[in-house]
């Protein structure tokens, strides 16, 4: 357990970053904490998840108590944090969803995270960015 928690150090310094906000100048970091992410999935192991017919294409890490819908395509270096929900035909790579997000169906992300208490809509895409929201609470997407 103590070795499955120093690898995830990488997602106490990317709760750290958000939680200081002005994510437009933090570009760089949210693209070195996804190159960590990668190197320290490697051997981590699946938790329990509800779901029928997931593809996993490991390394992929899920915390206890995740709602994954059907058709699901995670992988490779996917870090999904607790309380997480999963809708139909979402597919994700070299992501990470933080606390609480929600994707509904037909969701596709790459190389992207997603801050915490999100709700992504159905057929959502994006690619390269930080997902968060706006001073205004819509979602926005910040380039990297």
């Amino acid at each position: 357990m103590s070795s499955n928690l120093t690898k995830l150090e990488f997602i106490n310094e990317l709760y750290k970053l958000l939680d200081q906000g002005n994510y437009k100048t933090k570009t760089s970091e949210f693209k070195t904490i996804l190159t960590q992410m990668k190197s320290k999935l490697d051997g981590l192991t699946i938790a329990d998840y509800q779901g029928d017919y997931p593809t996993f294409i490991e390394p992929v890490y899920l915390y206890p108590n995740i709602s994954i819908g059907d058709t699901v395509l995670l992988g490779p270096n996917v870090f999904i944090d607790e309380d997480c929900k999963l809708g139909n035909f979402t597919e994700l790579s070299n992501s990470i969803l933080c606390k609480n997000v929600e994707t509904q169906k037909l969701v596709k992300l790459n190389n992207c995270i997603v801050d915490k208490d999100i709700v992504l809509p159905s057929e959502f895409k994006a690619e390269n960015c930080l997902v968060t929201k706006n001073e205004k609470g819509n979602l926005a997407k910040i380039e990297f």
